[in-house]
């Protein structure tokens, strides 16, 4: 699945569509994530970089939420540093 389409592959079920012009900041936020805890999960597995996860998770119906919350969280802090927020 591309992460810009707007329904998920071979079903009518709306897949989230995804601002681009957030990407940077998405990635930048996952790596400040990504360092902070060390590059592990909970259970001590490894974390993939923000092109592998996007990449991997964009292909993966079931991680596309977690894919979402990344650039929600863009949205959000974007939003912040304007001075304004959102929902």
């Amino acid at each position: 699945m591309n992460i810009q389409t707007a329904t998920e592959p071979n079903t009518d079920k709306p897949a989230p569509v995804f601002d681009l012009t957030l990407e940077p900041l998405a990635a930048e936020l996952y790596d400040v994530f990504y360092r902070t805890v060390g590059g592990v999960t909970y259970d001590h597995n490894p974390l993939p970089d923000w092109e592998s996860f996007r990449k991997f998770a964009a292909k993966n119906p079931k991680l596309l939420p977690r894919l979402a919350a990344w650039f929600a969280i863009a949205q959000r802090a974007r939003a912040h540093a304007l001075g304004g927020t959102t929902g």
